[in-house]
């Protein structure tokens, strides 16, 4: 057997149990730590087979690697060839065959290491020597040709002597305690450098990974806390206000009833008592009271976890509005952390003011300001110290302690906010015995009477503005909105209203019989406008908002009756009548081609023959009506309305006089006012402005009416004029249906209207000021009874809201302005007919210049001869003349079928 000699070492190099073999097979199963390990092995393998060069572990693993890429190990290890040395080669031999020699072979490297204690990283060079053969083992070796002996040195001194044994003895204490125990599969006794350092790398892993996962979790706690932004620039949800033209308040729309107030307006003991209630200590602490949550968390504790003690400052309440409602640890942290930050950007009064008007306190109240008015009906400086500590109790829970659900518990807390503030020293002994015994004095929780009176015109508003604002600004956006109503006036038409309804409904309806069905209630409407501005003045929708929501003003389209022929009038006028042309009162019978049947409108009374076109009007003459409808032309008329504010649609046949066709109060008193206002439309304005929460003017001049004719110039104004004429005889002739109207002394002109069977009565009427429409009738269309007319039902109520809105304005004797293109003419002193460019009293106005226009001639019957008395034998009464069945006034709807021949005509009227 051959072997190589290191040291009085022998080692079989071709033996398998070697030791110096065992590395090959750990590494193939040890991964990183044996690929260290098989390096180390290849070098002291080399180094025993004492060849002519040292080799490195590098040299051996570059052919290792590449066959690791393979995912071989087994390949790795057997990619290293071991080769014996020559026998009897010492290690001294083998460095100087190696080139270390001279100067440069000062020590024997370590195993596995250069001359310089690191890894050799040199390429092999692998010398092939045939060495003899032992039994059982076969070395093979590849021999190369040797390289070139090195000069010869010097002999070594005993200096290097010593210095080469020690190394051999270092080199040998290595092997043994480090690579043998190792390659054979055993621990060392002592732990290398770098797995004493595992444990600490371990631990400041865990502690980097720590600090990571906190930093990670503090960011995402600062991102659930809410901007502070918006503390800063406090624009808490407000009311919007609605306010009549005078300022006064007519309702308000809110999803948080506050009203902002600073800290300076407040009085002293009102501060006082929320302190004493919330936070005694607020100007002390920065912004947690430790010694009050410790307090809290005990008294919870001690009920089973149960929330009995908040322990929060005032702070921490300001903070707790900016988060979620819900009781849980994390939002605890989140306001504290959050009040934290608050205490840090704003100063103590500054947080006092955020928390005095944005806290709930009952009742929907928001802020000490409206909880003042809301509870004690007054302003917030005028609480007393009795008044503030019952405020500044209901802090703690609003819904336990309000005075109008359970006033004992309120009553004991008021005592307790009023012991805090005397223990505190806020308040001496005899101010603390007044405001104990001072009784407490509670206004009533309803809707203030403007609120009430103007209900419809305000919900009107509303509706306008959700349209154009949306109803989340309009709930919470601060706006004030300036409108058009007159309080005054206002509650002068509601009331008016009301009563007059009730006073038709108990002295002319009649009583229901037994079986009969219930009717439903009689309503009414009334609205008031400013004919120089188009302003609603007043606006009533019904007898009571709280009982019925619906706007007759505005929602209801009803049947109008003759109120709608000044339309017709008005654009006969037009098209060159004059006041005085003669219209024909005859019988009117029209075929309907597809059916064959006859429609005949009847009048009120008799029918009247040929008579002046303004008397027509005046007697609401139908039939005369009808006949001048014929003449003028249903779409002229149709055009006429439209341009004065009709935008309801309009029925284009005949029955258009007679007022089929529904349109709203609103609506056709808004036309009435054209008239008056000499031709010029103004839609009816409801909103002058609304301005924001700054002041800024969002809105301006809205209309209640959409669509219709835009504002300006729309009918001539000396046919306005000469209709306005017209339109004062039902007023001032004694036969006028509107002659009542006559004593309130002021120049008026309006008209009646009637529907069949007086299922709607209307006035609409106007003085050279205002315009006011008058409805009555049932929302089921239920018939109103035989004196349901316009001038028995709606004029006595126009009659007395007129005689109120007239009252601060001086009354002339002809207030209505004459236009340019106006004359008069009339009877002179002599008797001849005199023109004039004057207003002449009594004379009749005319269109100068203007095309005279005459109505279609009808020939008028003749009365019937008397009746022949019968023969003596037959005894029987004389027959009357033969005449139609008298109608209610101004009766409309669906025309009659057939009916009687002509009546038999009284002496023309002039």
């Amino acid at each position: 057997m051959r072997g190589a000699s290191f040291d009085g070492a022998v080692v079989n190099a071709g033996s398998c149990s070697c030791p110096l073999r065992r590395p090959l097979r750990a590494n193939r199963a040890r991964g990183v730590f044996g690929r260290w390990l098989e390096g180390a092995a290849t070098y002291r393998r080399c180094a025993v087979r004492g060849s002519r060069r040292a080799c490195s572990p590098s040299e051996h693993a570059l052919p290792r690697r590449r066959a690791r890429a393979h995912g071989c190990a087994r390949r790795a290890a057997r990619s290293v060839r071991l080769v014996a040395p020559r026998a009897g080669t010492s290690l001294e031999k083998a460095t100087q065959q190696s080139g270390l020699h001279g100067g440069a072979s000062l020590a024997a490297p370590e195993p596995g290491r250069s001359s310089t204690g690191l890894p050799d990283l040199g390429r092999p060079v692998r010398p092939s020597v045939e060495g003899p053969r032992s039994a059982g083992h076969s070395v093979r070796a590849r021999a190369t040709p040797p390289a070139a002996p090195p000069p010869k040195s010097p002999a070594p001194s005993a200096a290097f002597r010593a210095l080469r044994a020690r190394l051999r003895a270092v080199t040998r204490g290595v092997v043994q305690r480090e690579i043998l125990p190792r390659a054979a599969g055993a621990d060392s006794p002592t732990r290398s450098a770098p797995l004493r350092r595992t444990p600490v790398r371990i631990a400041a892993a865990c502690a980097v990974l720590l600090l990571l996962g906190a930093a990670v979790a503090l960011h995402r706690f600062a991102a659930s806390l809410p901007d502070l932004e918006g503390l800063a620039d406090y624009r808490p949800a407000l009311p919007t206000v609605v306010r009549a033209r005078g300022g006064e308040r007519i309702g308000e729309f809110a999803a948080e009833r506050r009203r902002l107030v600073r800290l300076r307006e407040l009085p002293p003991h009102v501060v006082q008592a929320f302190l004493a209630a919330e936070d005694a200590g607020f100007y002390e602490h920065g912004g947690l009271d430790v010694a009050a949550l410790a307090r809290a968390a005990w008294v919870n504790l001690s009920a089973g976890g149960r929330i009995r003690q908040g322990g929060s400052t005032i702070t921490q309440q300001v903070a707790k509005s900016l988060l979620a409602s819900e009781r849980t640890m994390a939002r605890k942290l989140r306001d504290m952390a959050l009040a934290l930050e608050i205490e840090w950007r704003f100063s103590k009064d500054e947080i006092l003011e955020i928390y005095l008007n944005d806290i709930y306190l009952g009742g929907g109240a928001y802020g000490v300001a409206q909880a003042a008015r809301t509870y004690f009906g007054k302003e917030v400086g005028e609480l007393t110290v009795s008044e503030a500590a019952l405020i500044a109790g209901l802090a703690k829970a609003p819904s336990a302690f309000a005075p109008t659900a359970d006033p004992d518990a309120a009553e004991a807390r008021r005592r307790y906010v009023l012991e805090q503030m005397h223990a505190l020293g806020r308040l001496d002994a005899a101010a603390y015995a007044r405001a104990l015994a001072e009784p407490t004095r509670l206004v009533r929780p309803s809707a203030p009477a403007p609120f009430r009176t103007a209900a419809y015109f305000v919900e009107e508003v509303r509706r306008e503005l959700v349209d154009r604002l949306g109803a989340e600004a309009l709930l919470r956006g601060g706006y004030v909105v300036e409108t058009t109503l007159d309080l005054a006036l206002q509650e002068h038409a509601a009331r008016t209203l009301r009563e007059g309804v009730a006073r038709f409904e108990k002295r002319h309806v009649p009583r229901r019989r037994k079986g009969d069905p219930e009717p439903s209630p009689l309503e009414g409407a009334l609205v008031a406008i400013d004919v120089a501005t188009g302003d609603v003045l007043a606006l009533v929708g019904g007898r009571d908002f709280e009982r019925s929501q619906f706007n007759r003003a505005t929602q209801a389209r009803r049947q109008p009756g003759s109120a709608f022929k000044p339309f017709v009038y008005g654009a006969a006028l037009e098209a060159g009548f004059r006041v005085s042309s003669t219209v024909y009162d005859v019988q009117v019978q029209i075929r309907d081609r597809k059916t064959g049947r006859r429609w005949q409108p009847k009048n009120a009374g008799s029918l009247r023959g040929a008579l002046p076109l303004h008397e027509a009007l005046s007697r609401s003459l139908n039939n005369a009506s009808v006949r001048l409808l014929l003449d003028v032309g249903v779409p002229h008329a149709v055009d006429f309305a439209r341009r004065a504010g009709i935008a309801s649609p309009l029925a284009e046949d005949l029955s258009l006089v007679l007022g089929t066709s529904g349109v709203s109060p609103l609506e056709l008193t808004s036309a009435y006012a054209t008239f008056a206002g000499g031709g010029v439309r103004r839609p009816p304005r409801f909103v002058a402005r609304v301005l924001d929460r700054d002041g800024r003017v969002v809105l301006s001049d809205l209309s209640l009416l959409d669509g219709g004719a835009p504002a300006g110039p729309a009918i001539d104004p000396v046919d306005a004029y000469l209709l306005t004429h017209v339109l004062r005889g039902p007023v001032r002739r004694g036969y006028g249906t509107a002659h009542a109207a006559a004593r309130l002394g002021a120049p008026l002109a309006g008209k009646t209207g009637s529907t069949n069977e007086n299922r709607d009565a209307w006035f609409v009427g106007y003085s050279p000021e205002i315009a006011a429409g008058v409805w009555i009738g049932r929302d089921r269309l239920e018939p109103l009874g035989r004196q349901g007319t316009g001038a028995r039902a709606a004029l006595p109520i126009w009659i007395a809201f007129m005689k109120e809105a007239l009252a601060s304005r001086p009354v002339r004797a002809d207030a209505f302005p004459v236009p340019e293109g106006v004359h008069f003419a009339g009877p002179g002193a002599e008797g001849q007919w005199v023109r004039t460019e004057r207003f002449v009293a009594g004379y009749e106005p005319y269109a100068a210049g203007r095309r005279i226009r005459k109505s279609t001639y009808v020939a008028v019957p003749k009365p019937p001869a008397p009746a022949q008395p019968p023969p003596a034998a037959v005894a029987s009464e004389p027959l009357g003349p033969l005449t139609p069945a008298a109608a209610p006034a101004d009766e409309v709807g669906l025309p009659a079928v057939g009916g009687a021949p002509p009546a038999a005509q009284p002496p023309l009227a002039r």
